[in-house]
């Protein structure tokens, strides 16, 4: 049997958000509105970030 821990508790939350916006743990590549992340499809994304 495997432990579980529910992901959306009150106390995980904030810190959560704050992972979101600002990696601790990862490099970012960030995308502003002078240099939008482009797609194959076309569409630029702007601003945009993406944690590796």
């Amino acid at each position: 049997m495997s432990d579980m821990v529910a992901a959306n508790s009150a106390q995980e939350a904030p810190d959560s958000v704050r992972e979101a916006d600002a990696p601790r743990d990862s490099l970012l590549a960030r995308f502003g509105e002078d240099k939008p992340l482009k797609l194959d499809a076309g569409v630029s994304l702007a601003p945009f970030q993406i944690a590796y």
